[in-house]
């Protein structure tokens, strides 16, 4: 019964968990797409097409950015007094933190795909 279970858990996972990942890589930058290129009329197919070939490394982007604004919410509720001020601060600076993030992937994601310089590299040759 227990092994059963444990497959059963396991295939959930698998059918609702990883699949829910993959789009959530893929659709990462639709907001940024929707807001920067108006002309377009399915962000979602745009910011898969804008993630294709680099999901590894969208994902662990996003990854990071939500492991360090869980971090940095920790830090500042524990450390404000009053329980509204510390969601107002916390969720004010790190929505912002996360909104940033994604604008700039998003930029040099679309920098890549139409090919561009990279010109934040250049600035250190």
């Amino acid at each position: 019964m227990e092994f059963e279970s444990a497959l059963l858990i396991l295939a959930g996972l698998i059918a609702f968990v990883l699949p829910g990942l993959v789009l959530f890589t893929r659709w990462s930058v639709a907001t940024q797409v929707a807001i920067f290129e108006p002309d377009t009329r399915r962000p979602r197919v745009r910011s898969t097409a804008l993630t294709h070939g680099v999901d590894e490394q969208v994902f662990m982007v996003l990854a990071t950015v939500g492991l360090i604004a869980g971090a940095a919410s920790v830090l500042i509720v524990s450390g404000l007094p009053g329980r509204f001020l510390r969601m107002v601060v916390a969720e004010g600076l790190l929505v912002t933190y996360a909104a940033s993030v994604r604008t700039v992937l998003y930029d040099e994601l679309r920098k890549r795909m139409d090919g561009e310089a990279d010109t934040a590299a250049k600035a250190f040759d």
